[in-house]
């Protein structure tokens, strides 16, 4: 039998002060409705016959756009970056597969 999970949407707590280092990279999300937000990872390919890689990002989907913010080490410290940011209007469709660890998007 399969549970059934209420769906909070925002369940990273953006708006939380554990998170305010990602936020502050991810520039106006404060500033915009946020419809979900959670751990993700997304497939790295670093080259020529090498093998996929999983990388950990945060994913967070607003009404404006989605960003994918990632820790990067700069001179051994920790430090967030926004991997990216892609217009809503740029979106077609969400996909979230209920089978960890990879979402797709489209």
């Amino acid at each position: 039998m399969a549970s059934v999970r209420k769906f909070f949407g925002d369940y990273l707590d953006m708006r939380g002060p554990s998170m305010r280092a990602i936020t502050d990279v991810m520039g106006s999300v404060m500033n915009e409705t946020i419809l979900c937000s959670y751990k993700s990872n997304v497939v790295v390919h670093p080259g020529l016959l090498r093998g996929n890689k999983l990388s950990p990002r945060f994913l967070c989907l607003t009404e404006q756009a989605l960003y994918l913010a990632m820790v990067v080490m700069v001179k051994k410290v920790p430090t967030p970056k926004l991997d990216r940011r892609i217009p809503i209007s740029l979106i077609q469709s969400v996909i979230k597969s209920s089978t960890p660890p990879i979402s797709t998007f489209f």
